[in-house]
């Protein structure tokens, strides 16, 4: 058989990056945590959207021709926008919580005009509705285009031999003024809003933030997507001040422990890896930093908080410099 050491080589430097691949890997457990918001109102169960009003929208075209610039106001691309805010925050709001969510607008239906009017006002009641909300939206779009100059390089050489060296014969190289057309567009989307609460026939605003989201895209910026961001922005911004909502969080799993509970963990049995490690850590004198760790993550994934930040601390007590657990640690407090 016929020795061939070159092939060799390279066929043991191949395993050899692959393993270092499989080992450099790096594998996450994702999971749903529910996160406080303000104790005062975690009786509030029911949230209802009152008014989405659209109060100020904005569409430019701007045309540059080599520095002279001409402005026009043009249609703005905003039908039907105040219901497709009404749709994205119900989902939202229903996504990242368990409230009952109520949009008055549907009751416009059924019950005519007497809900048209319904604002904040003191004496108000309506029915099991605990809080409401009212948003303000202003729309401004800019659409740009035109053309510029830039100086542009074109060479062209012609070679031949002489000797044993290649010279040039010809050299037409030159530069040339070329003009270049573009076209670009940004869109900003402001908002304002109030959560008002409502108890007893008296109304109360809870609080009220405002915002703004941009996007820059060429040659259009798609509203569709820019409305589902704003809902999720306010839906967050109106949960995280008053009441729980629900995060994903993504853990880096240690692979210092045993290879079993790893791929108990890679596979999200998390009841199983946390029996599993509780079993070695109370079977060992010195205690591992990857397994507190770990043990950590499933009682996060759990949603016993507590537990996790204690196993957390434990961990770094070990491993003072573990950025892992210290990013744990930092989310958690």
């Amino acid at each position: 058989m016929e020795f061939r050491p070159i092939k060799q080589i390279h066929f043991l430097i191949c395993v050899f990056a692959l393993l270092m691949t499989m080992s450099c890997s790096k594998t996450y457990l994702q999971f749903k945590t529910m996160q406080s918001g303000d104790s005062r109102y975690s009786n509030l169960k029911v949230i209802a959207i009152n008014n989405v009003f659209l109060v100020d929208s904005r569409n430019t075209k701007l045309h540059d021709r080599l520095g002279q610039w001409s402005v026009k106001k043009t249609e703005s691309k905003t039908a039907g926008l105040e219901k497709l805010v009404r749709k994205s925050l119900a989902a939202n709001l229903a996504r990242f919580s368990d409230y009952e969510i109520i949009d008055l607008n549907d009751f416009n239906t059924f019950y005519g005009e007497d809900l048209r009017i319904l604002r904040p006002i003191t004496g108000e009641k309506v029915g099991n509705i605990d809080f409401m909300l009212d948003i303000y939206i202003g729309y401004d779009a800019q659409e740009q285009e035109g053309e510029y100059q830039e100086v542009m390089k074109f060479t062209q050489k012609t070679t031949a031999k002489s000797g044993k060296k290649w010279i040039t014969t010809e050299d037409s190289s030159h530069e040339k003024v070329v003009t270049v057309p573009y076209n670009s567009s940004k869109a900003d989307l402001m908002f304002y809003t109030e959560v008002i609460k409502l108890k007893d026939g008296s109304s109360k605003v809870l609080k009220n933030f405002n915002g703004i989201l941009s996007h820059g895209q060429s040659p259009g910026v798609p509203m569709e997507t820019m409305i589902n961001e704003l809902g999720v922005v306010i839906s967050l911004r109106i949960l995280k001040n008053i009441s729980k909502y629900s995060t994903i969080t993504k853990r880096l799993i240690s692979t210092g422990s045993d290879g079993k509970i790893v791929k108990l963990l890679e596979e999200a049995r998390i009841e199983e890896a946390k029996s599993a490690l509780e079993s070695t850590i109370s079977k060992r004198n010195e205690k591992k930093a990857a397994d507190l760790y770990n043990l950590g993550i499933c009682y996060e994934a759990l949603g016993e908080s507590r537990i996790a930040i204690q196993l957390y601390d434990d961990a770094l007590a070990i491993d003072r410099n573990n950025e892992e657990i210290i990013k744990a640690i930092g989310e958690l407090e």
